[in-house]
């Protein structure tokens, strides 16, 4: 019942919206295949800078237990614990003021969603890395490598799936991130999202079908990367 209700009555509004909209059309609204290509991409590239920042963070508080490792852990939950549209407006303040450079550029935008959604990726990737048996480590220590040696030979492809996943998730968040590229984003710069918010707002429902079936495929895909790789953790 649940499944139902969360996929075929979204489904079916979508049909109804399609078939039965009366409003006129408007050239204006009309959907864009470049708007997959941007959200896919700077989606991407989030979830890439936030997988890589997330192992340090991840690896130092698996590994330490002191209030310094638990500090650099809890501080990347304040972008997440703060709304979305403060921490845009918190950066237009930031940008606009101090580095006109790169207001409204794409990296401010990928910086504000690492910010936002690096939470994720450092959940998973410290739930990986606690997983691994340290005495395989110390074996590596043991036959002549380095800490960081040992990192890249023993630890990091033990943790491979964790940090993929974290990647996928933060992949996924941001694709559906709202308020975030809304403020941010370039100008002309429009995604999936932007275009399901202007069809919602002139209540020409007909122009956001497309891109919500667009997302939801997306996100499909996204979820079976996720249960891929903690099946992979699993041995299956």
């Amino acid at each position: 019942g649940v499944s139902g209700f969360a996929l075929l009555v979204p489904l079916w509004i979508l049909g109804l919206w399609l078939v039965r909209s009366e409003a006129g059309r408007r050239p204006s609204m009309a959907f864009d295949p470049i708007q997959v290509l941007n959200s896919v991409s700077v989606s991407a590239a989030a979830a890439v800078v936030a997988a890589l920042a997330a192992i340090p963070i991840a690896y130092f508080a698996a590994n330490h237990d002191s209030p310094l490792a638990t500090i650099f852990e809890r501080a990347t939950y304040v972008g997440f614990a703060v709304p979305g549209i403060v921490l845009a407006l918190a950066l237009v303040y930031f940008g606009s003021g101090y580095l006109p450079g790169i207001y409204q550029t794409l990296p401010l935008l990928v910086f504000a969603y690492v910010v936002r959604f690096l939470p994720q990726a450092v959940g998973s990737s410290r739930t990986a890395i606690l997983q691994v048996d340290q005495r395989l480590v110390e074996a590596g220590r043991t036959l002549g490598e380095s800490p960081s040696g040992a990192f890249k030979r023993v630890t990091l492809p033990l943790t491979r799936s964790g940090i993929v996943a974290g990647a996928a998730l933060v992949f996924l968040t941001t694709m559906k991130e709202l308020p975030v590229t809304l403020v941010l984003r370039p100008s002309g710069f429009e995604t999936i999202v932007t275009q399901i918010w202007r069809a919602q707002e002139t209540a020409l429902y007909q122009y956001a079908v497309v891109p919500t079936l667009i997302l939801l495929v997306i996100s499909g895909l996204s979820m079976l990367v996720i249960l891929a790789q903690e099946g992979s953790k699993e041995g299956l």
